[in-house]
């Protein structure tokens, strides 16, 4: 005979599961706690629970559940990696890292695993062993897309460039897209020379992204081809410097014939761009001269060193909440006499330093870049302004948060690709404080 009891709990977890897994994390979390109301010995319930807690942003009462339900289920490698990311969640990293390496020896044949714990390890700085964990995950998944490129980034960061642009191209994939079949009728360039043919670049991600790679313009010229650039239209006033440009547009602007395109951030890996082979040289870009001349009139009554200073990106970039710092934490440097601070923010945000702040009266980036020319440095946190000033071959201190993009790389006090750039690290997470405090010392000996 059927214990009715034990039909009903059946019943209720399962249902507690479905509502789970269509997105009902209330509901499953009520049906869950009916069932060990029933039987508090249901494990399963425990982890259901313990799920729903990390979906709500619980991580302490989430890793209660998951350590809870893990005792009767010690290798169960799913509830392992579960307990893992809950404790990921309220910051300890360590014991994460513990249990992903658990789960991964539970289930080595499950790319997630090794994918979060990658992650993980790249959060404490450890890009080396992350690496290997990407490397085994891509071994297991490969046409994983988000993973390639995730592989690929990691590549970047520690300098294995050749490698490091062909797995980052999963990123089309991984977005859904066919370079051959975006919108640009003509196929995607494929890095061999082309004298006379046309190759129209495209813009692919933000102003830095171009400002950093439209220098890849000049030598496509030089190389025999005609090519086109398609960017935002505030940066063109800027880009009309570009040597070897042969038309410049818009987005939604009339496109005359080309014959292969490409956007910029594919350009480099399509070059066999090396770590030895980056094309370093600055300037590359130019201020046109009428907005110079203009803010040299503006600034004649400005005493001492002039420092632009940028503190924070686009607040809508993924990772502006590491990149971008709290005015406060500025107070060191603003203190130091002989020095004339000017914002360059368009978008100062809440409570900005108190200085004068130019960036509600830069027009475009012809503006910007007339501005910065006037200046005896630039420092920014990573920010299209940083890229603005490496471009234009002036003097840039750039502070970087302790997880760099990767484009900044890893431990280097410069940046192969804008010689004129001092790069400020931080010494660990968040740790604003003591860059600030190495960056103001130095700066007591800059040249005035």
């Amino acid at each position: 005979m059927t214990n009715p009891l034990l039909s009903w709990i059946e019943t209720s977890y399962r249902d507690a599961v479905q509502s789970f897994s269509d997105g009902h994390h209330s509901l499953a979390a009520k049906l869950a706690h009916q069932v060990l109301a029933a039987l508090p010995i249901h494990d399963g319930a425990m982890h259901l629970l313990g799920l729903c807690a990390l979906q709500d942003g619980k991580s302490e009462e989430a890793a209660i559940w998951l350590l809870e339900s893990l005792k009767s289920s010690p290798s169960d490698p799913q509830r392992r990696l579960a307990l893992g990311m809950a404790l990921k969640a309220g910051g300890d990293i360590a014991g994460a890292i513990l249990n992903l390496r658990l789960a991964a020896e539970q289930d080595p044949a499950n790319a997630q695993i090794r994918l979060n714990l990658a992650n993980l390890l790249q959060d404490t700085g450890d890009f080396d062993k992350g690496l290997d964990c990407y490397r085994q995950a891509a071994l297991l998944a490969p046409d994983n897309a988000q993973l390639r490129y995730n592989l690929g980034l990691t590549l970047l960061t520690l300098g294995h460039f050749e490698e490091g642009w062909r797995e980052a191209e999963w990123r089309w994939k991984a977005a859904g897209i066919d370079l051959d079949r975006v919108d640009f009728k003509a196929p995607a360039w494929t890095g061999e020379e082309r004298p006379g043919q046309t190759i129209l670049l495209w813009a692919e991600q933000g102003l830095g992204d171009v400002l950093m790679f439209c220098r890849y313009v000049p030598l496509l010229a030089q190389k025999g081809m005609r090519v086109l650039l398609q960017a935002p239209r505030q940066l063109h006033p800027l880009l009309r410097s570009l040597e070897g440009l042969d038309g410049l547009f818009a987005e939604g602007d009339p496109l005359p014939a080309y014959d292969v395109q490409l956007p910029l951030l594919a350009v480099p890996g399509r070059m066999k761009t090396g770590l030895a082979t980056i094309p370093g040289q600055t300037p590359y870009l130019a201020a046109p001269k009428d907005r110079i001349a203009a803010w040299k009139d503006r600034l004649c009554d400005v005493k001492g060193l002039k420092i632009g200073l940028s503190w924070r990106g686009n607040p809508a970039h993924a990772n502006d909440a590491n990149r971008s710092l709290n005015p406060s934490l500025l107070t060191p440097l603003l203190d130091m006499e002989g020095i004339s601070w000017i914002g360059l923010q368009p978008d100062p945000g809440p409570h900005p330093p108190p200085i004068f702040n130019a960036g509600p009266d830069l027009q475009d980036w012809g503006d910007s870049a007339g501005l910065a020319a006037n200046l005896d440095l630039t420092i920014s946190v990573d920010s299209s302004v940083a890229h603005l000033a490496g471009a234009l071959g002036l003097p840039c201190w750039l502070m970087l948060p302790f997880l760099p993009d990767w484009r900044w790389m890893l431990h280097r006090p410069d940046s192969p690709w804008y010689p004129n750039m001092r790069l400020w690290r931080q010494d660990g997470p968040g740790a604003w404080d003591g860059l600030i405090r190495r960056l103001s010392s130095a700066l007591r000996s800059f040249p005035r």
